[in-house]
């Protein structure tokens, strides 16, 4: 992998790095014989989640790899332009993977500079970073495109998985998912409407206590087996609130288009990122939903003459918390 290429070397004399990325030199190769570094390298084997910073952190390597999908910022579908994740994702090709299925075979690059698109075979020396618990290049110096209309193969991926583990050794890569459902709004802890996120699952996950009464370590191994039956779909953008989210279809998120709970999800491709804790997929074409729950909740519900209601109690009891009366700005405008 490691040779000299003086048309590189010319290059980069002359015009830097930015000319070397829109350039396209037929070969990947360092331009001094620098080794390559495997990305199974950069991301390792983890074995904890609390310890799955990479080992070469903030050393620059030289990465060979294709690109899988690039969200560097562009214009949506309602003509909004939107920076999205400032960056890419690359794979590395079969012939380079180290066959252990531990170890991600892909990685987040934090670029904006070098325009890329998916299917570019590229050369690129970074630093290795970390941002919020996920693996990435950042810091790009020099990017250099050798081919194009390169194909990486999505790996198959379902849920639910045997250990949360199984998603670490995935991170970066892109994966091929299993019909899904959606079974939360909530996402990373700000939604729908606010990050255009939402929870897949196999089926729908139903608070455990709301079924029957579990005592506390029946109540962990559901949560726990929530955990190993989530991804956060998401909508390829790192915008508050976005105008446009492109969920159920490309006419996008509004009162006529509305999402449901229970809404099938059909088999699609994406790339499986994170953000903290958080599993996620951005997709890399459009998803399908199904108009139908996909899901018969009805064995869930026994007979009953209860109606659903809704009410709203403006924080009675004082949203300030004791140390402060009524009336509060949150609160209610007094107890009665």
């Amino acid at each position: 992998m490691t040779r000299i290429n003086y048309l590189s070397i010319l290059l980069l004399m002359l015009f830097g790095s930015n000319a070397i990325a829109n350039e396209l030199t037929n070969n990947c190769i360092t331009p001094n014989g620098e080794r390559i570094t495997p990305i199974s390298s950069i991301q390792s084997s983890i074995t904890s989640l609390k310890n799955d910073a990479s080992p070469l952190i903030d050393q620059t390597v030289w990465v060979e790899a294709v690109v899988t999908l690039s969200k560097q910022g562009g214009y949506l579908a309602n003509k909004d332009f939107d920076s999205q994740y400032k960056g890419y994702w690359i794979q590395e090709q079969k012939k380079d993977h180290d066959d252990n299925a531990k170890t991600s075979e892909g990685l987040f690059v934090f670029d904006r500079k070098h325009k890329v698109k998916a299917g570019d075979q590229i050369l690129i020396k970074a630093v290795v970073g970390e941002y919020y618990q996920v693996t990435q290049l950042q810091s790009v110096k020099t990017l250099i495109r050798c081919a194009e209309k390169q194909i990486i193969e999505p790996l198959k991926f379902s849920l639910p998985v045997k250990s949360t583990l199984d998603m670490e050794s995935i991170e970066g890569m892109l994966v091929e998912l299993n019909p899904l459902v959606i079974s939360d709004f909530y996402g990373s802890g700000y939604g729908l409407q606010n990050y255009g996120q939402m929870v897949l699952s196999s089926q729908i996950q139903i608070v455990p206590t709301e079924l029957k009464s579990l005592g506390l370590t029946e109540y962990q191994n559901a949560i726990r087996a929530f955990e190993h039956d989530r991804l956060i779909l998401d909508d390829g953008s790192f915008a508050l609130k976005p105008s446009y989210i492109p969920f159920p279809n490309k006419a996008g998120l509004s009162i006529e288009n509305p999402l449901m709970i229970g809404m099938g999800v059909e088999s699609f491709v994406g790339v499986k990122h994170g953000f903290k804790q958080h599993n996620i997929v951005i997709p890399k074409s459009e998803v399908q939903f199904e108009e139908y729950l996909a899901q018969d909740i009805s064995h869930f519900v026994s007979s009953s003459n209860t109606k659903i209601v809704s009410i709203n109690l403006k924080n009675y009891f004082n949203g300030e918390g004791a140390s402060k009366s009524f009336p509060t700005k949150r609160g209610a405008k007094s107890k009665k």
